[in-house]
């Protein structure tokens, strides 16, 4: 919906944040991404329905495909590939990590920490970085 007119208008969605990387890197999220090591292996990457997002982690940790990041709705979901060592979240607000149950759909909110293989990234709303 336009702003200043109320009228409904047909464009590409806006951002709906970043990955902020423990390197410092950040990633706009305008579309939907997969993570991992060698992102470029999966299929999807390949037929252009996935962008690729390569982390290095020499730890052996971080599987080729790792985790995805979808745009779903005005929300970013986060969802754990069936890598083998996990991916984890914490609220900006916690202590303890928790471990996403493969496949399934988890709603990133401002501040949550992610850590696949030994790698972390945070995620900030657009909403809350720009405004």
């Amino acid at each position: 919906m336009d702003q200043m007119t109320g009228v409904l208008v047909e464009e590409r969605r806006p951002p709906l944040g970043l990955l902020v990387l423990d390197v410092g890197a950040t990633f706009v999220l305008d579309d939907n991404y997969v993570l991992g090591r060698n992102p470029d292996s999966d299929p999807a990457v390949r037929e252009g329905v996935l962008r690729p997002i390569r982390l290095d982690d020499t730890s052996g940790a971080l599987s080729r495909v790792h985790a995805e990041i979808r745009l779903s709705g005005w929300d970013v979901v986060l969802i754990d590939r069936g890598s083998a060592n996990g991916t984890y979240v914490a609220a900006s607000d916690e202590q303890s990590w928790q471990r996403l149950t493969p496949n399934q759909h988890f709603v990133l909110t401002p501040g949550t920490h992610v850590r696949v293989g030994q790698r972390t990234f945070t995620f900030e709303s657009s909403a809350a970085r720009f405004s």
